[in-house]
């Protein structure tokens, strides 16, 4: 039977934080590889200032079923995260003013979405669950109308 392990990072692998941008803490890796094995299943990057993911991040080996990016500064999804066996992924209390749907083709056993506390629109919560009838998105105290850009 596969335990469920939850590894909560406190250096960032495969994301830029928004206090400091520079190709060193881009490449920061956890030092105890260890840690990445085929038994690790959920991600946790929770308040960690992440403001990008870039394409193609260097991530862990092995299976991420659970992504939490939630509580960070995160403006949108990359096109080619890759989790392909991701089920859950938690973007709730970020900047995300917009989800471009095909975006989450990425992700073909995603069952559950989290966007809490995003300046998304409801009429763009409403197109995310149209086009993903079988993912379960939560979108509650959405901050709608926000505007996060500076363009007033």
């Amino acid at each position: 039977m596969k335990k469920l392990i939850f590894i909560s990072l406190f250096v960032i692998p495969f994301c830029k934080a928004a206090d400091n941008d520079n190709d060193e803490n881009w490449n920061r890796t956890v030092q105890d590889p260890s840690l990445y094995s085929e038994e690790l299943l959920g991600l946790n990057l929770s308040s960690q200032k992440i403001a990008t993911i870039p394409n193609n991040p260097n991530h862990p080996e092995g299976r991420v079923l659970h992504l939490n990016l939630s509580n960070n500064l995160i403006t949108t999804v990359p096109s080619n995260l890759g989790f392909d066996e991701l089920q859950t992924l938690t973007l709730s209390n970020n900047w995300i003013d917009y989800l471009d749907p095909e975006k989450l083709q990425q992700f073909p056993r995603l069952i559950v979405l989290c966007l809490d506390k995003n300046p998304i629109h409801q009429k763009d919560v409403d197109e995310l669950r149209k086009a993903y009838p079988k993912v379960f998105i939560t979108a509650e105290n959405l901050l709608e109308g926000l505007n996060i850009k500076g363009d007033y």
